[in-house]
């Protein structure tokens, strides 16, 4: 982002960079971007900078990876999820 101008033409622009940030950055914190693709997650942030429904794509996404019990280390070793039961 940038600063603005001093006669403030830019300031719309400057206002549409940071909302779309906003977007990108509640789409990460609502799906598991580690599920995703390189490639799938560079088109969902396209999608968002469209002007696309957030939730809509949000939605999509979480279908493509979703949050599961079983999981893949970084270290490549398969676990579980512990569930807390209440006592």
């Amino acid at each position: 982002m940038g600063m603005l101008n001093q006669n403030g033409s830019n300031l719309n622009s400057i206002k549409n960079t940071a909302y779309n940030l906003h977007r990108v950055r509640e789409f990460n914190s609502q799906i598991n971007k580690r599920k995703l693709t390189e490639n799938q997650y560079r088109n969902y942030v396209r999608r968002i900078k469209n002007n696309e429904s957030l939730q809509n794509i949000v939605n999509e996404a979480k279908q493509k990876a979703p949050r599961n019990y079983n999981y893949t280390t970084q270290s490549g070793r398969r676990g579980k999820k512990r569930r807390m039961y209440n006592a």
